[in-house]
């Protein structure tokens, strides 16, 4: 899972999780996370897989735990 944290002058501070979720139960145990630390969830996002490459070939990161 990877960190993204912008900010600007006049840009309230926000902070993109990016990374591969492998099935609905996963992303609700990250979305739990996020809730249970008491942080706004602004938006969730789908990004679709190249669907030229073959499914053996495509990168998939190891999922990370949040602690």
């Amino acid at each position: 899972m990877q960190v993204d944290t912008e900010a600007g002058e006049d840009v309230p501070i926000s902070t993109t999780l990016t990374g591969a979720l492998r099935d609905e139960a996963e992303l609700a145990g990250v979305l739990d996370r996020l809730y249970a630390l008491g942080l706004p969830l602004i938006s969730v996002e789908r990004d679709e897989p190249d669907r030229a490459a073959p499914a053996a070939s495509r990168e998939v990161d190891e999922p990370d735990q949040l602690t």
